[in-house]
């Protein structure tokens, strides 16, 4: 069933969506670059944009996350608490107890799931 859903889709569109996903990209790394750096022009820094993802996708799929697992390992609890605690956003003089419970509370769920999947994301810290 799957296979006829994935075979009715046309690869172009998929080239079309990725491309104009990397375009989109180069484009506003290059101009946030730019208006940080006036002295380096744009299309300088477009090009090195493009030449250093050309290098890093040259080196592969299994070495891009060889490299970034451990980073994403580290920063997606951390994110996943700051979300939270924002969200929960706690009025009144007990905004640090529970901001404290909440960080302990994520960080209890945090060490299950890695157990779970058996990531060890909190045992190697």
């Amino acid at each position: 069933m799957f296979w006829y859903l994935w075979k009715s889709i046309d690869w172009y569109y998929i080239f079309i969506a990725c491309f104009n996903v990397c375009v989109g990209l180069l484009c506003c790394c290059s101009a946030y670059f730019h208006e940080l750096v006036p002295k380096i022009s744009y299309f300088k820094w477009l090009l090195v944009f493009a030449v250093f993802s050309f290098v890093i996708s040259c080196a592969g799929l299994n070495a891009i996350l060889n490299v970034s697992l451990p980073i994403l390992k580290v920063m997606c609890p951390i994110a996943i608490a700051l979300t939270f605690m924002v969200l929960s956003d706690v009025k009144g003089s007990n905004k640090y107890l529970s901001h404290r419970n909440m960080s302990a509370l994520l960080t209890r769920i945090t060490r299950q799931v890695s157990r779970m999947f058996d990531l060890n994301l909190v045992e190697k810290f």
